[in-house]
């Protein structure tokens, strides 16, 4: 057996297949400790990942959609979370340069996201979130679609 060099590995239970949660959340790294905080918030045991580029945006036009589904089918979630961020670089912020401006555009961005995940998954709960540089600035909840 090789040499193992991790500092700790936990072996893998390749029977608990049913995750609480899918999180899809943008892939820089400036904000991955505030994505992480927010989820650690909602208490989440298991949960799968994805790490993309201006999330929603690329669920509302198709791109993760095949990805999302194929989590689905495997590990069977009851919950998308998308964590989009102010000052995305992948994100078409359409011109704007306020953070007024930004935050309803990714709120525009999200609805559409969430309005695409629920053509192929109409019962799927979705929870969206813009995170600021300090605060959540913005989150909606597909179950009752408002803006906190």
């Amino acid at each position: 057996m090789a040499e193992n060099n991790y500092r700790e590995y936990h072996p893998v239970d390749l029977d608990n297949k049913q995750v609480d949660d899918l999180l899809v959340t943008c892939s820089d790294h400036r904000f991955q400790r505030a994505f992480e905080a927010v989820a650690q918030n909602r208490d989440l045991e298991r949960a799968d990942k994805i790490v993309f580029p201006a999330p929603a945006q690329n669920i509302a036009n198709g791109v993760l959609i095949p990805a999302i589904e194929k989590l689905q089918g495997l590990h069977a979630f009851s919950t998308i979370s998308v964590y989009d961020h102010l000052y995305c670089g992948g994100t078409d912020y359409e011109g704007a340069s306020a953070e007024e401006e930004m935050i309803l555009i990714h709120q525009r961005k999200q609805v559409a996201a969430i309005n695409a995940i629920h053509e192929v998954m109409p019962e799927m709960t979705v929870i969206t979130y813009v995170v600021g540089v300090e605060e959540i600035v913005s989150a909606t909840d597909s179950r009752i679609l408002s803006y906190v």
